[in-house]
């Protein structure tokens, strides 16, 4: 199943975003990798980056 909100698609692939990430790709471009991939319009770098920041607390209460 595909995710319908950038919060879903990035915890879907949070291990994919960090790895991009650690390996100095920008957060535009992930973003731009993410919402491609899973076709999500309508959202901007600054919902990224909330959702971004939503998955790792989320991951951290684990």
């Amino acid at each position: 199943m595909k995710p319908k909100s950038i919060r879903g698609a990035i915890q879907m692939m949070l291990p994919e975003v960090e790895e991009m990430l650690s390996l100095g790709v920008s957060r535009e471009d992930v973003f731009k990798v993410v919402s491609e991939r899973f076709n999500i319009a309508n959202v901007n770098v600054r919902s990224f980056d909330t959702a971004l920041y939503r998955a790792r607390v989320k991951r951290s209460k684990l």
